[in-house]
């Protein structure tokens, strides 16, 4: 498990992640 702390840190990474997310959605939107 990964603590909270630890990911309210990394908002960057997490910000990266959630465009990922995003994209991901689009294109199975697209799809």
């Amino acid at each position: 498990m990964i603590p909270i702390l630890l990911i309210k840190r990394n908002d960057r990474f997490w910000r990266i992640s959630n465009r990922i997310d995003k994209n991901a959605s689009l294109r199975r939107l697209a799809f």
